[in-house]
Parts: structure tokens; sequence; C-alpha cells
């Protein structure tokens, strides 16, 4: 017997108007999101096809990000012969995220952001929406520097 029945396709239509991904609907009714998938697929045939291009597809969702920052912007008497260190006094502008470009394994296009172009809350908002819709983050690094400069 299906966790669904025929009878859920209302309720599923207006979680789906409403905005609602699978993942959320099935948080929802607490099950799981191949589950909702499936059911839609079978009953709501035009529905799974405006919001599953990439269905079907059991695989993970891996997304690959990267990340720039600008430099340290600091005064200093001194350009070589030493191993520099400046205090906070001597920084003009600290290092900051500046950008970044994010890719979805088996989708050709490829996502930017910039504090330039969309500001720099909407920047660090994209990348966080996208990480957490991702079930791995494929990254150089990503651990120990990107995500700790995207927070």
């Amino acid at each position: 017997m299906s966790f669904f029945q025929e009878s859920h396709c209302e309720s599923l239509r207006a979680f789906l108007d409403a905005g609602y991904s699978f993942r959320g609907i099935a948080a929802q009714y607490g099950c799981d999101e191949a589950t909702v998938r499936r059911f839609v697929k079978r009953w709501m045939p035009e529905e799974h096809a405006k919001r599953s291009p990439l269905e079907p597809s059991p695989e993970p969702r891996l997304l690959v990000i990267d990340i720039e920052t600008m430099a340290n912007l600091v005064w200093s008497w001194e350009t070589h012969g030493q191993r520099f260190y400046f205090g906070d006094s001597q920084i003009v502008k600290h290092k900051r995220t500046i950008c970044f470009a994010a890719k979805w394994v088996g989708v050709p296009n490829v996502m930017f952001a910039s504090e330039f172009h969309q500001g720099r809350e909407a920047m660090f908002r994209a990348a966080w929406d996208l990480m957490n819709e991702a079930d791995a983050v494929v990254g150089y690094n990503s651990k120990r520097f990107d995500v700790k400069h995207l927070a």
C-alpha cells in the first residue's frame, strides 16, 4: 500500500502552489522525498514535469562551489625583506568574500553571484540557499576556508 492515495492530490497541489519543494512536502507528511516524487509523477504528471527537470534521478544532488576573497588592504613602510605582521591599526580594509561560482554536477550551467552585482547580503543568501539544497558540497578546501568566509 502506498503512503499517499489519489485523494491526496488536492492537498499536495496546495503545497506545490504555495512554493513547497518535494523535500519540504515530505517533511510536512513525515515521509521521504522519493515517496512524494513517485506519487506526483504518477498522479500529477504535469506538476512533476514542471518541477523536476532532472528527473528521474536517484543520485544525490552534488554542488561544486568556490568563493573568491579580496586581500587585506594595509599601510606598510616596507615591501620586502621580512615576514610582515600587521596590527588592526594598519589594516585599512579587512579581507572579505567578493563572489562565488557554483555548479550542480550533471547540469551544464554555472551560477555566479558577487557583492558588486547582487549586493553582499543577497550574495551570501544565494550561496547558503544553494548549499542547503545540496545533498553534498564539493570544493577545494571548502570546509576550512570557504564555509568560514561565507558565515
